[in-house]
C-alpha cells in the first residue's frame, strides 16, 4: 500500500476513534463549517498532487503519508456531518473532477 494510501486510512481511523471512543460530535457542527474545514483539510494533497502532476516538483513518501493522512481526517468530518447526502455527493464528484482536471492538465490539453 502506498504511502498516502496509508496516511488516508490512519486519518479515516482516527476521526472514527475520536467519534466512537472520545464522544467527539461532528454533527453539531455547523455544515458550512464543516464543508469549509474539509477543504481546508484536503488542499495540501490536492497541491502536492498536481504539482507534482504538471512536473513542477517531486513529492516523497513523508509528504504523501501527511497530506494522506489530513486528506482522511477530511473525508471523516466530511462523513460524519449531517450535510444532505444528496449535496455531499454533488460537492465531492464536483471537486474530484476539478481536482482530475487540473491534474491531468497536459494530457487534456497536450
Amino acid at each position: 500500500m502506498c504511502a498516502r494510501c496509508s496516511g488516508y486510512i490512519l486519518g479515516l481511523f482516527l476521526i472514527i476513534q475520536s467519534v466512537n471512543i472520545l464522544g467527539f460530535n461532528i454533527e453539531q457542527i455547523h455544515p458550512s463549517f464543516v464543508f469549509s474545514l474539509s477543504i481546508l483539510f484536503a488542499l495540501p494533497l490536492i497541491i502536492d498532487w498536481v504539482t507534482q502532476s504538471w512536473k513542477l516538483r517531486e513529492s516523497n513518501n513523508s509528504i504523501r503519508l501527511l497530506t494522506g493522512l489530513l486528506m482522511g481526517i477530511s473525508t471523516g468530518i466530511f462523513s460524519f456531518n449531517n450535510i444532505d447526502m444528496e449535496l455531499k455527493k454533488t460537492l465531492f464528484v464536483l471537486i474530484a473532477l476539478i481536482v482530475l482536471i487540473l491534474g491531468l492538465k497536459d494530457h487534456i490539453l497536450g
